[in-house]
């Protein structure tokens, strides 16, 4: 992601804002449930690309696969739609 702080993510078809820590939880394959040290940003690179998704192509929506949020993404009182944390740089 460049080096650019991600802050949350969008996904779905209704483009809902989500965290760290619930996209992890939505996506986190079975075997990887036990595994902390695997990010948010892990887990979804590691799916990507066992369905042959490539991240970085813009053809790929937010309505078919999360896509990472940087704080200038965001209005700033926006939160994650599954947990309500608010959406700002750790």
């Amino acid at each position: 992601m460049s080096g650019r702080t991600i802050v949350g993510y969008r996904y779905g078809r209704d483009e809902a804002l989500y965290c760290s820590s619930c996209i992890r939880d939505l996506f986190v394959p079975y075997e990887l449930v036990g595994q902390a040290a695997w990010t948010a940003e892990d887990i979804l690179d590691h799916i990507a690309a066992d369905l042959g998704l490539d991240r970085q192509d813009e053809r790929v929506s937010s309505y078919h696969f999360p896509q990472p949020l940087q704080r200038a993404d965001l209005m700033s009182h926006e939160s994650c739609d599954l947990c309500g944390q608010r959406l700002t740089a750790a």
